[in-house]
């Protein structure tokens, strides 16, 4: 399966979304029904890919799917990812992966009864990671990144027409120094989200670029 996997990542699902894919390594547990994916890139820039981690890893609980009718995760851990964004003068530099899997438009389908999905996780951990964003639409190229992301979740819950609401908490250090927490609880379907969102030390003059490629403000 291993083998398989990441041959079915590096050639089928690189083709499909029109770039290079590289995977150091997929190890598959066909007892714990687990599956780890280490040292993954998606192309992009050049020494800068569109997306990168160093480990995935995610356990499927069968007996608890099975048994509760949904899909359950025992864990799922995502280990320094990183996601670099390009804002052109005309697109992103995802633009091309989303007409690709957008593809030739279908006709409208006649409605179908609405389906009950619901998945539950027991744990999610990202740990370390980076989000950086580039502006090169304006007439001054502007930068900014996130980075030290750690995002932890308890028994995150998903369901269709359910209410019950479901804790989130992220913290994140921003550029330039200072801090940005956010935290409360959603519903998934419909869409509804408390939260409380805390910052302390934000340096605004690493953010001037951006606003001065929008309004002639300095």
């Amino acid at each position: 399966v291993p083998g398989k996997l990441k041959d079915v990542v590096q050639t089928d699902v690189a083709q499909l979304l029109g770039r290079d894919i590289s995977v150091e390594r997929i190890a598959f547990n066909p007892f714990a029904l687990s599956l780890t994916v280490e040292k993954f890139s998606l192309s992009d820039r050049p020494q800068q890919p569109l997306l990168a981690w160093q480990r995935f890893f995610v356990d499927f609980d069968a007996w608890a799917s099975l048994f509760g009718w949904q899909i359950k995760l025992g864990g799922l851990q995502l280990d320094a990812p990183q996601i670099t964004l390009e804002q052109r003068k005309q697109d992103f530099n995802f633009s091309d992966i989303v007409q690709r899997l957008a593809g030739e438009e279908k006709p409208p389908q006649p409605a179908a009864e609405k389906s009950v999905l619901a998945i539950r996780i027991d744990d999610i951990r990202i740990r370390d990671g980076l989000f950086r964003f580039d502006d090169n639409s304006g007439s001054k190229p502007a930068t900014s990144s996130v980075d030290n992301i750690d995002i932890g979740v308890q028994s995150l819950y998903l369901a269709t027409g359910d209410d019950q609401l479901n804790p989130f908490h992220l913290r994140a250090k921003m550029p330039g120094g200072g801090l940005l927490d956010l935290s409360g609880d959603y519903r998934a379907d419909p869409l509804l989200v408390n939260g409380t969102v805390k910052a302390s030390d934000i340096r605004l003059e690493k953010f001037a670029d951006f606003v001065e490629n929008r309004v002639p403000l300095k």
